[in-house]
């Protein structure tokens, strides 16, 4: 299952020079898996709170790669479905050359490119 929620950026989420100030990252993930679950899995945070129910945050770990600026669109990224024969994951980008959850050597497939 693939769920998509894009986020635009807005004034509220950037520094004075117009480049989204990083905590606002984590807000904007809690913002999705919020959305995800009343979505999808049909509870919002408040009905999991009032049951003493949750959904815990582990770890969180960021890599930024360039900066994300004043009326900017947030979408998922575009991925490839293989399966790593490490540990299974299924999601990887494109040009990936190791697993990101396990550092296995990947052989996708490009099409003859």
């Amino acid at each position: 299952m693939i769920y998509h929620r894009p986020i635009q950026i807005e004034f509220n989420h950037c520094d004075p020079a117009g480049i989204v100030f990083f905590p606002r990252f984590y807000e904007m993930v809690s913002s999705v898996c919020e959305n995800f679950h009343r979505d999808v899995g049909g509870l919002s945070y408040a009905q999991m709170m009032a049951a003493q129910q949750g959904v815990p945050t582990v770890r969180v770990e960021t890599d930024f790669h360039a900066p994300v600026r004043l009326g900017q669109t947030l979408l998922r990224p575009h991925k490839v479905r293989f399966p790593c024969d490490q540990c299974g994951l299924q999601v990887h980008d494109p040009d990936a050359v190791h697993c990101k959850a396990c550092g296995n050597l990947l052989c996708i497939p490009d099409e003859g490119r």
